[in-house]
């Protein structure tokens, strides 16, 4: 794409004496001319039927298209399709119907397929939001009801927690049948008391 640049400056012949050789017009300068505004008309863009094939366009500060630019069909071409012509491939498109589609249900309320529910257990560990870190727990620290939040645990909590009863919780903390006592009525049967600074024997 070139401007038109002019090659002779024919103004100037008029302030040449009479007899002086550059004041005469010759035909090479004309055909020079007529060649130059050849070039540049047919590597210019018509402004009332631009047809860009490649390259970019930059600086836009406005883009507009007719709605009948392209009417409305949608035929595949590679023009830019009106806002009509898109609304009418939407609308082409129809809406969809009621009834489970695998795991979301669609029903409708005031519009035709305005309700999409998640169907029961259709949502898998794998599809559930990460925990931040080993030993989280989902639940609620926070008073009230709200959003779930992770609960810090351990690992000793983690062996206490999967304890089927009080009783294998005792064994996983080391603990005897001496810990299931009343302090008031204790009995100890076997193995031996060391390191007693105080003892008050209630004899009877």
């Amino acid at each position: 794409m070139s401007d038109y640049t002019k090659s002779t400056n024919f103004a100037t012949k008029d302030n040449l004496t009479p007899g002086d050789p550059l004041k005469i017009v010759r035909g090479t300068e004309i055909d020079t001319e007529f060649n130059n505004i050849a070039t540049a008309i047919a590597t210019k863009t018509d402004n009332a039927s631009a047809a860009i094939t490649g390259g970019s366009i930059t600086g836009l500060t406005t883009f507009s298209v007719t709605d009948d630019a392209y009417g409305s069909g949608w035929d595949g071409s590679t023009a830019v399709p009106t806002k009509n012509a898109v609304y009418d491939k939407i609308e082409s498109l129809g809406t969809l119907s009621n009834g489970d589609k695998g795991d979301i249900t669609v029903s409708t309320t005031t519009n035709p397929s305005d309700t999409w529910t998640i169907d029961n257990s259709a949502v898998t560990y794998a599809k559930i939001q990460n925990v931040s870190a080993t030993d989280k727990i989902l639940g609620r620290s926070t008073a009230g009801a709200g959003t779930i939040e992770e609960i810090t645990c351990t690992a000793a909590g983690r062996a206490l927690i999967d304890d089927a009863d009080a009783s294998a919780q005792r064994t996983t903390l080391g603990l005897g049948t001496i810990s299931t006592q009343a302090s008031s009525n204790v009995s100890i049967t076997g193995g031996s008391i060391t390191g007693i600074t105080d003892l008050d024997p209630q004899l009877s």
